[in-house]
């Protein structure tokens, strides 16, 4: 029986190999910002989701320093144990402050936020109305609830529209999306999302994992962009991008936050987030509404890469967030790309297939804050050598 499992875990590498979609893990030995070393070669990095350069701020390291020395490394339990420390509920409170809502709740990842919140409201004889370029996480949540999935057309609000007529026989409709998509970068139309659901009598939720922190006028996100804030009854994030930390948080009503402690099975069977996370989350939030300058530098640097890509017909339009993907196209061909990229000390990584639709692989360039003109010169070199 073991040889025949093992034959089938052979045959199953071989075929990822075979068609372009086998994956490795590579050892980071170091990093200072952008400069990564793997495998005793440096190398400039265009794939952290670290766009502010928060995770590096001295301050941020000092908070965690002494968050550990307060708390120790872990919360010890989950937070209806033992675990609800009280760096969690001051940085709830921070985090429903920025996000203009009453409550929020935080939990261990991003992941799991998603997964906790959609199915602790969300039933068999529900339905889930997504948008069909959402992430993997809301993905999951959607089958994992036993809901009828109803899939638009991405940021089509004529296709909602009619996903909404179809899901009126359904007992609770939610209504999901992305505000800034993870590969594409593009941004969704939040508030006509909002009112669509409000006049179906839909919930309406949003991901703000690639938004929190950087789109908007002080990078609250995607409702301060659209001046909708507290239209949308569901607001989700992470603290591993723009924030430079870990974790998740669900933001919204204080009923909302309530239902989390009490039915959502990824906080409740979670061990709290560690001490040294919640510190750094917290002191990044505070960083960025006193320091904007670190969104403008972020934004100078996507112009740059914008600049570059549209002058060599890598893309037809500028992107208006971090996340700057180029289509190479077939899965082989963006593996090869990836290479030569590596080849010339940069790492830009490589979204294939199930991540992507099998034949639209990319390489995904992730600006960041730390990027200097030397590096986003030797970006460029590197793109017109493609």
């Amino acid at each position: 029986m073991r040889e025949l499992f093992e034959k089938y875990l052979e045959n199953r590498l071989a075929q990822a190999r075979d068609s372009g979609l086998y994956r490795t893990l590579r050892a980071v030995d170091s990093f200072d910002g952008p400069e990564v070393e793997l495998e005793g070669r440096k190398y400039i990095s265009f794939a952290s989701n670290d766009y502010l350069g928060l995770s590096r701020h001295p301050d941020v390291i000092a908070a965690a320093s002494e968050a550990i020395g307060k708390y120790g490394a872990g919360a010890g339990a989950s937070r209806l144990v033992i675990g609800d420390l009280a760096i969690h509920r001051e940085l709830e409170k921070q985090i429903a402050t920025f996000k203009g809502r009453e409550a929020a709740r935080v939990f261990a990842t991003g992941y799991l936020a998603n997964i906790g919140a959609i199915n602790s409201l969300i039933k068999p004889g529900d339905a889930i109305v997504s948008d069909e370029k959402n992430h993997s996480s809301i993905i999951d949540a959607c089958r994992l609830s036993g809901a009828k999935i109803l899939v638009y057309r991405h940021l089509d609000m004529n296709s909602l529209r009619e996903k909404l007529e179809e899901a009126k026989e359904f007992n609770n409709v939610l209504v999901a999306t992305e505000s800034v998509f993870s590969i594409d970068g593009d941004i969704a139309p939040v508030a006509e999302t909002a009112r669509l659901a409000k006049e179906f009598g839909a919930w309406s939720m949003i991901d703000e994992a690639h938004a929190t922190g950087i789109i908007g006028a002080s990078g609250r996100g995607s409702e301060e962009l659209f001046d909708c804030t507290g239209e949308i009854d569901i607001v989700m994030g992470t603290f591993s991008k723009a924030v430079g930390s870990q974790g998740g948080f669900i933001a919204g009503s204080e009923r909302l936050a309530e239902m989390m402690v009490n039915s959502s099975r990824t906080f409740i069977y979670s061990t709290g987030l560690a001490p040294a996370a919640s510190a750094s989350a917290l002191e990044s939030l505070r960083i960025m509404e006193r320091a904007p300058e670190l969104r403008e530098r972020l934004f100078e640097n996507v112009d740059f890469v914008n600049q570059v890509a549209l002058k060599l017909g890598m893309r037809k339009t500028p992107s208006e967030t971090p996340v700057i993907p180029l289509t190479i196209g077939g899965e082989a061909e963006a593996v090869k790309a990836f290479e030569m990229m590596k080849d010339r000390g940069l790492i830009v990584p490589v979204m294939r297939y199930p991540t992507v639709p099998m034949g639209e692989a990319c390489l995904r360039i992730s600006a960041s804050t730390l990027h200097t003109t030397e590096h986003l010169e030797k970006l460029a070199d590197g793109l017109a050598a493609l």
